[in-house]
């Protein structure tokens, strides 16, 4: 090996152990810096930890500095010999002369001479060796790595290099500096006031907050940095400055240089919180009338809630999406009636928004299925099957359009010319693609209503507005609003006129020779508006807002009563019969409980009875009635036929008394399913115990409580006991029997 080369080996390995002597001095320094970022990462670091730490190792980085000491040249070729591995240490022969200077010995000396050259041809310097194995024999170097990755990994790396930037701070120093004030500014929609920062403070804030800084004192504004981004400043006055910004991620915020820090905190930044929705019950009643009941609790205020009906296997299906009460409603009905999806299964979604943006939603787990619309004629009835079809799969609109041009040539049922247009017209535009699906399903509905109403259909939506803007101006005037009388005069005229139109195209036209039926009396729906707004004048808001809610119910009784069908006037003429005859069987058993009391009882007048209940019940069953109590007293008369074939009195006198009260348990019966048990006004049985709430769509609650005014007549009483007399006069045509009987029948209000 050339001595250029060994002399650059040399400097080599000179380099490597000064950097070993200089990790060995510096290391207790780096130990204790390394020792505060683990702190600093577990959220631990403090201006005053991190001023000790830099005493400290200054102190241990001075300390090492003064038993620094240069390599020297024995050790710098011990460390080529050990790290090459070899023998008999080379460089000496190369540095070493023989004693004796005769041929012999000088050319053994070259010889052994040049075997050391060609033994460091291989030689190397080796890697750097720290020894640390003899410096740290507790393992200390271990514990403080595992600490470093305990505090990477409970940091995270959001808050990393938050929180080794906010560590390095010093104190305030304690002489007089320029004074700092700060304060963060809640988002709007939590309406909290500004908090002041507290010197040395940890600050937990709302992404979003907004925060102020103020410097006075100094001529140029100092330094202002938040998660290490600095904050530009404006100047309010030549020593006075001002910093805006808005918080978006944890860190410090520091103000002044480090070596001069005038004021720091600690920001922890979170993010809004969502809603707390749960979807408590869901009722589906009458078929369309979905009961959501639901609890739903937020810091900052609801801003939505919405529900999202989705029917199953559809998942292109036109949505359907009600808004509900947000603010301190727990419970509404969504009135699926008009909705375009129907028996089909569906599901619910609740989505609550909050103030601040964030959503929550809840579902329920069980499927439902609507009802639909109540339809009578052929031609609507088809109609809406397409509305359907066209709302479940709206891209494939094509073969619904052509149908509905069927329709259109050839309607199911007789309809109006105009109806025939608007069908044709509105099948046209589809299949053209002029009309898209979602519109065309919209503007369905109102088509398929008026095929379905007939000529009472323009009538019908003239009273539903008339009775919509009487009570609307009653319900401002329960809200405070002054309501004149003669305003409310002229609202209550315009309803009477729609009703009198109403009923006038329900009714047919008298048959000669007959005289027109009488016209409705509606002066107790006057006397009740005009109640309504003196209670409201007076301050009795409750009683008033009561009343509303039943003048509400009888106004949409009114509007949507039909004429029974077909099928209805049947079954309401076979319930008639049979009740005649129930009657007329009972006083019959009476008569022979009393003959046989007497001893002059028959088994023939027994048989006579038993034949004729057993034609009544004949009769009821084939009009679908089933009365509970026939089959008691059938069984009982059998009884009492045998018991008078073998002249026993005491029995048939039993079985005849069983007779009768299974007689008068059906009649009972019978009466209430004729009657209901309620007219207009009344609650409907079976009904939700009434809350008194309004519905989704705005509409009166149909299960709430009539009021019951104890020092005056019901006006609700007042108007059916009109109805039960006009429906009570002479020679009054069927069609307008069954029209007047329908308005005091239950259902008769929502057909």
């Amino acid at each position: 090996m050339p001595p250029d080369s060994i002399a650059a080996l040399r400097q080599r390995a000179k380099t490597l152990l000064w950097l070993e002597i200089l990790v060995h001095a510096t290391a207790p320094a780096a130990f204790c810096i390394l020792a505060y970022f683990a702190a600093a990462l577990f959220g631990l670091a403090t201006p005053w930890l991190f001023t000790a730490l830099l005493l400290l190792a200054a102190a241990a980085l001075a300390y090492g500095a003064a038993k620094l000491r240069a390599p020297t040249a024995q050790k710098i070729d011990g460390r080529i010999e050990s790290a090459s591995g070899l023998k008999h240490r080379p460089f000496a022969a190369l540095d070493d002369e023989p004693a004796d200077p005769n041929p012999i010995a000088m050319a053994l000396w070259r010889a052994h001479q040049q075997r050391s050259l060609a033994a460091l041809q291989g030689a190397r310097i080796g890697l750097p060796a720290p020894a640390a194995a003899t410096r740290d024999p507790f393992s200390l170097r271990a514990l403080l790595s595992l600490l470093v990755l305990c505090g990477l990994v409970i940091a995270g790396p959001g808050n990393i290099p938050a929180r080794l930037s906010g560590a390095v701070w010093l104190p305030s120093w304690p002489f007089a500096g320029p004074s700092v004030t700060a304060w963060l500014t809640p988002p709007a929609f939590t309406g909290q006031p500004p908090q002041i920062l507290a010197p040395g403070q940890t600050v937990t804030a709302l992404a979003g907050a907004s925060l102020t800084i103020i410097t006075n004192g100094p001529a140029s504004a100092p330094p202002i940095l938040l998660a290490g981004i600095k904050i530009p400043d404006n100047p309010l006055s030549p020593t006075s400055h001002r910093a805006d910004a808005t918080v978006q991620t944890s860190g410090a915020l520091l103000v002044g240089p480090w070596w001069h820090r005038l004021a720091a905190w600690r920001i922890t930044i979170v993010p809004p919180a969502a809603p707390t929705l749960t979807l408590k019950s869901l009722i589906l009643t009458n078929g369309n009338l979905l009961r959501v009941a639901w609890t739903v609790t937020d810091p900052y205020g609801l801003k939505t809630l919405t529900a999202a009906i989705t029917p199953s296997g559809h998942p292109a299906a036109l949505p359907q999406t009600f808004s509900l009460p947000s603010a301190t409603a727990t419970a509404a009905t969504i009135d699926l009636t008009t909705a375009p999806i129907f028996l089909v299964p569906e599901t619910l979604r609740l989505t609550a928004t909050n103030a601040a943006g964030i959503t929550a939603t809840a579902a329920w787990p069980q499927n439902f299925t609507a009802t639909g619309l109540a339809l009578t004629d052929p031609t609507a009835f088809a109609l809406n099957f397409h509305r359907r079809q066209l709302a479940l799969a709206p891209p494939e609109f094509q073969p619904e359009a052509a149908a509905m041009l069927a329709l259109a040539a050839a309607p199911k049922s007789r309809i109006t010319a105009a109806a025939d247009v608007k069908l044709a017209a509105l099948a046209t535009a589809l299949s053209i693609q002029v009309l898209s699906t979602p519109d065309a399903v919209s503007h369905l509905l109102p088509l398929i209503q008026e095929i379905d109403a007939g000529p009472d259909y323009e009538p019908q939506q003239n009273l539903l507005a008339a009775n919509q803007a009487l009570t609307a101006a009653l319900q401002r005037a329960l809200a405070g609003q002054k309501l004149d009388s003669g305003a409310l005069q002229k609202l209550i005229q315009a309803m009477q006129q729609a009703l009198a139109q109403h009923l006038g195209a329900l009714q047919p036209a008298p048959q000669a020779g007959q005289p027109p039926p009488p016209a409705m009396d509606t002066s107790a729906l006057t006397r009740m508006a005009q109640k309504i707004a003196a209670d409201e004048a007076a301050g009795r808001t409750q009683q008033a807002a009561q009343e509303l809610r039943q003048l509400q119910k009888i106004l949409s009784q009114l509007a949507h009563a039909k004429p029974m069908t077909a099928a209805q006037m049947a079954q309401a003429q076979a319930a008639a019969q049979a009740a005649s005859a129930l009657s007329q069987i009972t006083q019959g058993e009476a008569n022979l409980l009393n003959q046989t009391s007497q001893g002059a009882g028959t088994q023939a007048a027994q048989s006579a009875l038993q034949q004729q209940l057993a034609a009544a019940a004949a009769a009821l069953a084939g009009a679908n009635l089933h009365l509970p109590g026939l089959g008691d007293a059938g069984a009982a008369m059998q009884g009492a036929n045998t018991a008078l074939s073998q002249q026993d009195t005491r029995n048939a006198e039993s079985n005849e008394n069983a007779a009768i009260a299974g007689l008068q348990k059906a009649q009972a019966a019978l009466a209430a399913a004729q009657s209901g048990n309620f007219g207009v006004g009344q609650p409907q049985p079976g009904g939700d115990s009434g809350s008194g709430q309004d519905s989704v769509n705005g509409g009166p609650d149909d299960d709430s409580t009539p009021l019951d005014l104890s020092t005056a007549p019901n006006p609700a009483r007042a108007i059916e006991q009109q109805i039960i007399q006009q429906d009570s006069a002479p020679n009054l045509p069927p069609p307008t029997h069954s029209y007047y009987h329908s308005l005091l029948q239950s259902g008769g209000a929502g057909q």
